[in-house]
């Protein structure tokens, strides 16, 4: 058994109106910002978005996940059905020095 639980819940973020910047309501319910937008949580902290797509976007860097982000996508397998796609952001480290290299320099 893991020390550790995964869980599929929906989607935190709610639609705001786009000049006013308020959350948008509809019949006193929050409207989310995306349909059937899901995220998965690890210990109740959001580490991935899963779409209605069946995308997962983690947003914590897979390698810092482990064996978790495998587990985490097996599982949204299980309850939602087969994955389309993965995508991960990406682990920036700063260099020898500790200073952050420009790439574009």
């Amino acid at each position: 058994m893991s020390d550790y639980t995964l869980t599929i819940e929906n989607h935190p973020a709610q639609a705001r109106h786009p000049i006013t910047g308020k959350p948008l309501f509809r019949a006193g319910v929050p409207v989310p910002l995306f349909p059937d937008e899901r995220s998965v949580r690890l210990d109740g902290v959001v580490i991935a978005y899963v779409s209605d797509k069946k995308n997962v976007l983690f947003i914590v860097p897979e390698s810092r996940l482990g064996p978790i982000a495998a587990e985490a996508v097996a599982l949204v397998e299980r309850e939602l059905g087969p994955v389309k796609k993965t995508t991960s952001v990406t682990e920036v480290e700063p260099d020898d020095d500790g200073e952050w290299e420009d790439e574009y320099e």
